[in-house]
């Protein structure tokens, strides 16, 4: 088993980074239980020294030991994918997003009652996001409070007729 330099620990550190800021949808080329480990390892999201990084990759390696190879494979799928995607793209940012999208984990296709086709792609935050999840309660609230008045008012009109 290889064990990564310091170096080349930061290097993929800020390659993830940049990745997330530029190309998220990357990350979706890995199941989200792997997206997990990614950022629990190599935590793309925090802006660290490479000191700071030294002393995290210490600690989560005492904490989970095992955390160093998956992160290290998990990398390894993106990665490649990357190097795939960007041979295949010749320098054209919309063939270089297709393959992503080609490429990423996603659910089989469903048809909407319209007769839309919908795929979706996970991709994890490793952290949640609350003013996102509070608008989708106040959201999922509206959207049953309307639901309920359109019963309601339908069984009104079906008691009056």
């Amino acid at each position: 088993m290889s064990r990564l330099s310091n170096q080349l620990y930061f290097e993929r550190y800020q390659f993830l980074m940049t990745m997330w800021l530029e190309v998220r949808d990357l990350y979706t080329v890995l199941w989200p239980n792997e997206q997990w480990e990614l950022h629990a390892f190599y935590q793309p999201l925090k802006e660290l020294s490479e000191a700071e990084f030294v002393e995290h990759r210490t600690s989560i390696q005492k904490m989970e030991p095992g955390l160093a190879s998956k992160a290290g494979r998990h990398f390894k799928v993106l990665y490649e994918s990357y190097r795939v995607a960007f041979a295949y793209s010749e320098g054209d940012e919309q063939r270089f997003r297709g393959a992503i999208s080609q490429m990423s984990r996603q659910r089989p296709r469903h048809e909407t009652p319209g007769k839309r086709q919908v795929s979706v792609r996970l991709l994890v935050h490793p952290e949640p996001d609350l003013k996102m999840l509070a608008s989708a309660f106040y959201d999922l609230a509206v959207s049953m409070a309307q639901q309920k008045n359109r019963t309601n008012e339908h069984g009104a009109a079906q008691a009056d007729g």
